[in-house]
């Protein structure tokens, strides 16, 4: 009988359509229940849309387009697209249907994450621990009634990261290059931290590789991911700390108001964004500006926050404490003598340690939304936890049974 309940339940698992229909039905019942709902960016984003609309869809003949052709505004074209068109088609319903694609688009990365963890793992507990880390993350579910580009953007994060994953395991193809090109060029164009995937890209593919060429098993690997990715950190906080310090360094025009905008919020000190406990003492040394990064880099990861409810503390108590726990296991996995688990954990652990890095050095919002792109990394960790212990467990009884 128990043998029967776990295949059905390993069978549930696998499913994709029991998995999409799970979490659409799971994260879907929250936004139903609160309906579309608009924050200032929202508000600002529609704006937008609708001078597009006006214009017939012409960037150079919308009124402002001197904003609208920021480079920071083009990075959200894609996004402001999908707006106007979604007003075009569904008439005043389109913040509904918007609503029903940031559902979909939930459900459709808890499949692309589940089925990468099957890939790596063929491990139900694996799969089990991915799947219930995304459905009862607070952070996902909370923005879905949201019109905002975040749950969109996780699902094409999830993309992104399974592309690199193929790529790195060597069953890529060309169709794993090609979705990896294409989830990037959406992702560029519809959300600034894009730059963020780019990066991953850049620095996963190569430490990838080279961790699976390595000898499984191999202390070398974690030497090699850490003194890769710490360089990496190190040197972006203080090439940011020496441009914010003083920024008429910066050579070129391109993006030469957003370092002064972040210069100005470095020089206040600031920690997280209206947050005014977290800023330091205004810095004047490089060193004091690297701190306030690492400061940021650190308080990335923070789940307990004063100023949130009681109710909002526990549930994250609850939800991060176990998950930061099994992610930390899972990121010994690049030790694994399985070639495969060791390269796929590499490109998590940079996806993870990216976006707080980046997040260090521009703006760590003061609600942690802009951490939601980093928790599939985080989940496939925790989901290597997962396994791994299951594996240790299952060692250990068989030495039982035999000793």
């Amino acid at each position: 009988m128990l043998g029967k309940i776990r295949n059905l339940a390993t069978g549930a698992l696998r499913s994709r359509v029991a998995v999409f229909a799970a979490m659409a039905l799971l994260h879907g019942a929250y936004a139903i229940l609160t309906g579309p709902r608009l924050s200032s960016d929202s508000t600002t984003y529609i704006g937008w849309a609708n001078n597009l609309v006006a214009s017939n869809f012409d960037y150079s003949a919308v009124p402002g387009s001197g904003a609208l052709l920021k480079p920071t505004i083009i990075l959200r074209a894609s996004f402001i697209y999908l707006i106007a068109l979604l007003q075009l088609v569904a008439g005043d319903r389109w913040q509904v249907v918007f609503v029903a694609l940031n559902i979909a688009a939930n459900a459709a990365g808890a499949v692309l994450l589940t089925s990468l963890i099957w890939r790596v793992t063929a491990s139900a507990m694996a799969v089990a621990v991915g799947l219930l880390s995304y459905a009862l993350s607070y952070d996902i579910v909370q923005w879905t009634p949201f019109v905002l580009s975040d749950s969109i953007f996780l699902f094409l994060a999830v993309w992104i990261f399974a592309a690199l994953v193929q790529i790195v395991r060597g069953s890529a193809g060309r169709s794993g290059w090609i979705s990896l090109m294409a989830g990037l060029i959406l992702a560029l164009s519809f959300r600034p931290t894009g730059v963020v995937l780019l990066a991953v890209t850049v620095v996963a593919i190569p430490l990838g590789t080279l961790v699976r060429s390595r000898n499984p098993g191999r202390s070398r690997n974690s030497g090699l991911v850490l003194s890769v990715v710490v360089g990496l950190i190190l040197g972006i906080m203080f090439t940011a700390a020496f441009f914010y310090q003083r920024p008429e360094r910066w050579p070129v025009g391109l993006f030469e108001r957003t370092v002064r905008t972040y210069s100005h919020d470095f020089s206040r000190g600031e920690v997280v964004h209206h947050r005014p406990e977290t800023y330091h003492q205004p810095p004047g040394r490089l060193a004091e500006y690297v701190a306030i990064s690492a400061d940021r880099f650190i308080r990335f990861f923070q789940f307990y926050v004063g100023a949130f409810s009681k109710s909002h503390n526990l549930i994250n108590v609850l939800f991060f404490v176990p998950v930061y726990f099994l992610s930390a296991i899972g990121m010994s996995a690049v030790l694994a003598r399985n070639r495969d688990v060791a390269a796929a954990a590499s490109v998590a652990i940079v996806g993870v340690l990216m976006f707080a890095t980046f997040h260090s050095v521009t703006q760590l919002d003061f609600d942690w939304r802009y951490r939601i792109p980093a928790l599939p990394y985080l989940f496939f960790l925790a989901a290597l936890g997962g396994w791994m212990l299951e594996q240790r467990f299952a060692s250990r009884r068989a030495s039982l049974a035999t000793g």
